[in-house]
């Protein structure tokens, strides 16, 4: 059986709309042709998916999707803000009805996506939870960022718990977190980074916090670059002012440097980048999401200490009802078809299946085919039947082989006539 596959790329999410990208990087930093899966949320308490195409331009992806499936629920999802992939199941944070940041609304959903056309959530917090803005998953341990700073146990995907809440003047407002080592880096809008000291995630401590300076003064999200650097994106630059920043904030045992001792190592202001909502960086290339309408830019990074630049750039619109507020990079997927060996069109098993990236010899299972076993077989085109086999807990057994090419032979004959 073979895979006849689109090419591989990376999947990149974000909310309201949350794109799966998958298609070929032609360099590391383009995503070209490009293929695209959704998982919307582009109304209050709405997830949406769907899936489209599109091949890459300089003026941006306007493509058209189809829609897959639809999940409402006013208080689970309400005022969806970020979002984060781990395994089969997405970790949401919701600002509450409106994306409001009243005292006392908010939210956070487990929804299990191994079916995208049937998006299920499985455990939800609305009552405890306060304007969650962004969430940082940790094994069994999601962190969630707010006016607060928030520990949750997700190891039961039906009922989260939280298992400590921190309470300081110098919390407020975090968008956007990552871990370095024991210690996650948290930026926050109100114009400073915290840090946490997780070494005990069920009581997470506030261990430092750097106040950023001149033109940066809303740090939006922040994202590892090694394990001693981060890069964090700036939403409110205008003219003049940067939309990113790299800064050295660890030693090289890991532990964070004090505020004082930060490096500010490279600096971006490139008007493209304008609204930068979220960062992830991959390798050297930082990803930054823009909030107006859906948009990424790809920013080379230098390892020798030269500025940061803006190296390609991909805008899908400008709808002002569209506002793009979280981001993922899920690792690598291909977008292909199933089918047989046989030139035939009717020889196709599942069309457009997302699935980890194969190759020539590895195997697939699929678990049910009707009516089309092997009852309704045949040796078309001299292929060979494929073996019976009878499954039984860990034990099985071959029922019918596989017949050889000299056994399929020998059932036919030719006339003297035609031997001439």
């Amino acid at each position: 059986m073979l895979m006849h596959s689109r090419p591989l790329a990376k999947l990149l999410v974000w909310l309201p709309l949350l794109f799966l990208f998958s298609g070929a990087a032609e360099r590391k930093i383009a995503l070209e042709p490009l293929e695209i899966a959704m998982l919307t949320a582009i109304t209050p308490g709405a997830v949406e998916t769907a899936r489209g195409s599109n091949r890459n331009s300089k003026k941006g992806l306007a493509a058209p999707v189809r829609l897959v499936s639809v999940l409402h629920d006013k208080k689970a999802l309400a005022g969806i803000h970020d979002v984060q992939l781990q395994g089969r199941y997405a970790y949401v944070a919701g600002k509450g009805p409106g994306g409001t940041i009243e005292e006392g609304m908010g939210s956070f959903a487990i929804i299990d996506i191994t079916d995208p056309r049937k998006p299920v959530i499985t455990g939800r917090i609305t009552e405890e939870i306060t304007n969650g803005e962004t969430v940082l998953l940790d094994g069994d341990i999601c962190y969630l960022g707010s006016n607060h700073f928030w520990s949750v146990d997700i190891r039961d995907k039906h009922h989260p718990k939280v298992l400590c809440k921190i309470e300081d003047p110098a919390i407020k407002s975090i968008n956007g977190m990552v871990r370095l080592g024991s210690y996650v880096y948290a930026a926050s809008k109100s114009g400073h980074i915290t840090v946490f000291d997780i070494r005990d995630p069920k009581a997470p401590k506030l261990a430092a916090v750097f106040r950023t300076k001149g033109n940066f003064g809303s740090p939006h999200d922040i994202d590892r670059w090694d394990d001693q650097r981060v890069v964090v994106v700036n939403i409110r630059a205008n003219k003049g002012e940067e939309q990113l920043r790299v800064y050295k904030v660890s030693a090289k045992g890991g532990e964070p440097l004090p505020p004082e001792q930060w490096v500010l190592e490279g600096t971006l202001d490139d008007q493209r980048l304008r609204g930068a909502n979220r960062v992830r960086v991959r390798d050297n290339v930082a990803f930054v999401m823009g909030n107006k309408g859906y948009s990424v830019g790809a920013v080379a990074l230098s390892q020798t200490g030269g500025s940061p630049v803006l190296s390609d750039w991909f805008s899908t619109t400008e709808d002002p009802r569209y506002r793009s507020c979280g981001m993922d990079l899920a690792g690598e997927v291909m977008i292909a078809d199933v089918v047989g060996p046989i030139c035939e069109t009717g020889d196709t098993f599942a069309r457009e299946r997302m699935s980890a990236p194969l190759a020539a010899n590895d195997l697939i299972a699929i678990m049910s085919a009707g009516a089309y076993g092997a009852v309704m077989a045949s040796s078309y085109n001299t292929r060979p039947l494929v073996p019976e086999v009878l499954v039984d807990g860990n034990r099985f057994a071959v029922t019918r082989r596989r017949p050889t090419y000299e056994e399929i032979l020998a059932a036919e004959t030719l006339p003297d006539w035609l031997l001439g």
